[in-house]
């Protein structure tokens, strides 16, 4: 009787033990395949008839080697048969490898098969094409408190073109970085933040988050094209509120805030202002909502309309009128202050300007002739002399190229005291003077 090497009856002992546990792995992992080939929605189909066929043929293998195991190790090692396990061990690992890879194998090469034979009846059949899918799930992960929004996918054409579509936010900052948006990342996160419903610090906190839905390709296209990013998402925030902005009219900016900023220092909170060229109606309204009863003029009615929209949504109270001031119109009204941000760039200028105001914003808004940089306020001047009341004020946005030549404009008008105040950012933009 040979009684064995240590690391023998290691080997002995462990290995059908080991070979047991391999073949139970197998059967939990085929178990796992059925329940997610025929989806979770028909999981009890697929565990009470498939599962339980396919998982009793590898089961029964599984407990083989285990009984084999436990047997030679409760016996054979108990009675010191050492000379009988090696015959027995090389049999049953035999049988039990055969069976094992040639199961394993007809699962890799026939598993469609395997599992069409045993599909019950009542589960939902999987589709033979490509164009009978119909699958569901959302567009775009958001955070807990957005809605998920859905789409249906109805073939495979669309199922790849859906993910063509997959963006990450870095993804998105490289296309805009490439077609030559400058504040490229600002504008991602605010598009993405505006039209997915993703704050910033959800943003920043996962990077590499997918998004796909057509509203924000959509828009991701058209700032590539260097359309206004305030365009897009329909709104702009100026001096603490939102503001509707279309093409109708210009976009609000920081600088004009300082127009505001001044002109509400100047009187008290019952005085009547006049605002002129009011476009979106972000100054008028922002004197109306600071306490100012205001009137504001524009010859555009599309921006009219928009700035009544503005004051309604804002719940601010302000007369809207159409006027060229250009040709104003004969009326006895008087202000105490007149605010206005006319057209003031000149054409010349244009080849400094950025894409997106030169090709979307209204020209007629913006640009004045080479040949009467001051036109505009010259004409508001000769209407301020008729309308704003005794030692009432005139508060101008200015191009700061001609700061000096609006001091003398205003003066020849019969105004004193003139002054130009710089904005944030140290131009020379507001010229203020009182009769």
């Amino acid at each position: 009787m040979t009684t064995g090497s240590p690391w023998q009856k290691i080997l002995i002992f462990t290995l059908p033990m080991l070979l047991g546990n391999i073949a139970q792995q197998l059967y939990n992992t085929v178990d796992a395949a059925v329940i997610g080939h025929f989806g979770p929605e028909n999981a009890l189909g697929a565990v009470t008839s498939t599962g339980s066929i396919v998982n009793m043929m590898i089961g029964i293998v599984s407990q083989s080697f285990t009984t084999a195991g436990s047997t030679m190790v409760g016996q054979n090692l108990g009675a010191q048969k050492y000379d009988r396990v090696p015959k027995i061990m090389r049999t049953v690992l035999t049988c039990g490898m055969i069976i094992s890879t040639a199961f394993a194998l007809a699962l890799a090469f026939f598993s469609e098969s395997i599992f069409a034979m045993f599909t019950p009846a009542t589960a939902e059949p999987v589709a033979e094409s490509a164009e009978e899918e119909i699958i569901e799930e959302p567009m775009v992960h958001t955070v807990a408190t957005t809605p998920h929004t859905y789409k249906t996918i109805h073939n495979a054409e669309e199922l790849r073109t859906l993910c063509d579509k997959l963006m990450t936010y870095k993804e998105i900052c490289e296309k805009l970085r490439e077609s030559g948006i400058d504040n490229y990342g600002y504008d991602a996160a605010v598009l993405i933040e505006e039209l997915e419903g993703t704050d910033v610090a959800t943003l920043r906190g996962d990077p590499n988050r997918d998004y796909c839905s057509e509203k924000l390709m959509d828009a991701i296209d058209k700032r590539c094209k260097h359309y206004p990013l305030q365009y897009i998402i329909g709104e702009w925030e100026f001096f603490g509120k939102k503001f509707e902005v279309s093409e109708s009219c210009l976009i609000p900016r920081a600088d004009t805030e300082t127009l505001v900023e001044t002109a509400i220092k100047l009187l008290p909170r019952n005085a009547y202002f006049a605002d002129l060229c009011t476009g979106s109606g972000c100054i008028a309204i922002s004197l109306a909502l600071a306490g100012f009863q205001t009137t504001a003029m524009d010859i555009s009615e599309d921006a009219l309309a928009v700035a009544t929209d503005n004051a309604s949504q804002l719940g601010a109270e302000v007369l809207f009128v159409h006027e060229n001031i250009l040709h104003p119109s004969p009326t006895g009204a008087q202000w105490d202050v007149i605010v206005s941000n006319p057209p003031y760039v000149c054409l010349h200028e244009a080849e400094d300007m950025e894409r997106n105001v030169l090709d979307y914003e209204p020209h007629q808004a913006v640009f004045v002739p080479d040949t009467d940089p001051l036109i505009f306020y010259r004409a508001i001047a000769s209407y301020a002399l008729s309308h704003l009341a005794p030692g009432g004020w005139l508060c101008l946005e200015i191009n700061q190229a001609y700061s000096k030549e609006m001091t003398g404009l205003l003066c020849s008008f019969g105004f004193r005291d003139v002054t130009i105040i710089q904005d944030q950012y140290g131009k020379d933009r507001i010229a203020c003077a009182h009769l």
